[in-house]
């Protein structure tokens, strides 16, 4: 989220600096699927197809109830 922040913000002509607490960035992905809500907010940066060819599609939604013992639902 904080380097898409960063890239709005440059795009709008504000300055930015992006620092990063790890000695290297990790080199496979952290998650297999993607909310649409996220490909439309990196669309403008011509991301959406390269993210959407290495996820995975998902045929249904899934959310954790805590009120049923946080249980998948």
């Amino acid at each position: 989220m904080g380097l898409s922040a960063a890239a709005y913000l440059t795009q709008a002509g504000i300055p930015v600096t992006v620092f990063e607490a790890e000695d290297a960035l990790p080199e496979n992905l952290r998650a297999s699927t993607f909310h649409r809500p996220t490909l439309d907010m990196l669309a403008p940066f011509r991301a959406t197809q390269n993210l959407t060819e290495q996820g995975l599609v998902v045929p249904k939604f899934q959310f954790r109830d805590r009120a049923n013992g946080g249980r998948w639902r």
